[in-house]
């Protein structure tokens, strides 16, 4: 076999070596420059520039991964939080109706159905109000009683 790669490799530009020495440091900054191109000024093609400004960015970019989430959940909320209000049907009503009726849809799904199919998002209003017609939820039952209160139930069963 020829070694065609020697042969070429001789009449290579210094720069274009990929020997221990060198360390593939053009490939580095080739690549890197390549990363940041889209920056402006010399944080595009500046070394010490762009490698700072592109560690900035990973680091904002895993700092800020979560808080997207965070926001677009909130964002979908409201969206939804909007749509109970137009229909006069509290939020939370609504969201605790929706499993109890076996019907899972997240809140993303219920946010598009709001913005871009309100007649279905009425009629999911309408489902939750004739479900809670039927099964009338008082919010006082779900807490707890307090130890210390005489109630006239306790007074009853002595």
């Amino acid at each position: 076999m020829v070694q065609l790669t020697r042969i070429l490799c001789k009449y290579t530009p210094p720069w274009f070596n990929l020997e221990v020495g060198n360390g593939g440091r053009y490939f580095k900054k080739y690549n890197l420059f390549r990363m940041t191109g889209g920056f402006y000024g010399r944080n595009r093609n500046t070394y010490k520039n762009a490698r700072n400004k592109w560690t900035k960015r990973i680091e904002y970019e895993n700092r800020d991964r979560g808080e997207k989430k965070i926001q677009f959940r909130d964002l979908t909320s409201q969206r939804v939080l909007a749509a109970c209000r137009e229909h006069d049907y509290p939020f939370h009503l609504f969201i605790t109706a929706l499993p109890q009726m076996d019907i899972e849809l997240d809140r993303k799904t219920l946010a598009n159905l709001a913005i871009w199919e309100p007649r279905t998002f009425k009629s999911l209003i309408e489902l939750a109000k004739e479900f809670h017609h039927a099964n009338p939820v008082d919010p006082m039952m779900d807490r707890p009683k307090p130890v210390s209160v005489i109630s006239r139930e306790m007074l009853n069963q002595s």
